[in-house]
């Protein structure tokens, strides 16, 4: 377990064993702007470890998240009618008061 400085940054990483090759697997935090912060952040990670709640961020792909948890929640948004769709609303009152009337031609013929 390290904290270190990135530029202007601290940064954690914790060694979580072995993978299927033998390589060492680490799990890493950055972006703190304090090295206690990076510390603090770092030992909440272990903690979470050692009690089998800790969620490696590269398990969860896009799609998953996309299909198991966003989409449930703006489903019920998007099968809402009950106001009008936004090219219509602009229609009636927004994009009528900016257009410039038409005047008749003016001139010969």
């Amino acid at each position: 377990m390290s904290v270190y400085r990135r530029g202007r940054t601290w940064s954690w990483s914790i060694e979580v064993g072995q993978d299927g090759d033998g390589r060492r697997k680490k799990v890493y935090g950055h972006g703190f702007p304090t090295k206690k912060a990076a510390t603090a952040a770092k030992q909440d990670a272990a903690t979470a470890m050692r009690g089998g709640t800790f969620v490696d961020p590269t398990t969860l792909t896009v799609g998953a998240y996309l299909t198991g948890t966003w989409l449930p929640f703006k489903q019920p948004a998007l099968l809402r009618r009950d106001r009008p769709a936004t090219p219509r609303r602009w229609s009636g009152r927004t994009v009528a008061r900016w257009r410039r009337p038409r005047t008749a031609p003016t001139g010969p013929r």
